[in-house]
């Protein structure tokens, strides 16, 4: 439940799922008990239906990436033509955050 209110709030919390996702793979691959494997496949699928739907919850809320508010020069990236840009951007951004939930020795105040 917190999680979910995490993500709803800042985009920090969805990279908690994919953390949470990545110990129950890397715990799957670790043991060979077919019968917790079963039951860390449900775990794991799940996590990932709850973190999608959250996750589609918070774009239909917040209206997904759209700048309608802002003008290009508060955003370049949003607006910029190559898909590829913005999706590259996008994983660096999510990258970060993944990196300060593992090792949150810095965190800045925006």
């Amino acid at each position: 439940l917190l999680i979910v209110a995490a993500g709803l709030c800042k985009e920090t919390g969805f990279c908690f799922f994919g953390l949470l996702a990545g110990w129950e793979i890397l715990a799957g691959l670790l043991e060979r008990r077919s019968l917790r494997n079963a039951a860390r496949l449900a775990r794991f699928t799940a996590l990932m239906l709850l973190g999608s739907l959250a996750c589609a919850v918070r774009v239909w809320y917040t209206g997904g990436t759209a700048i309608d508010n802002m003008d290009p020069h508060s955003n370049p990236i949003a607006v910029h033509d190559d898909r590829w840009v913005r999706l590259k951007t996008y994983a660096l951004l999510h990258g970060i955050y993944m990196k300060l939930l593992i090792f949150p020795n810095f965190l800045s105040y925006d």
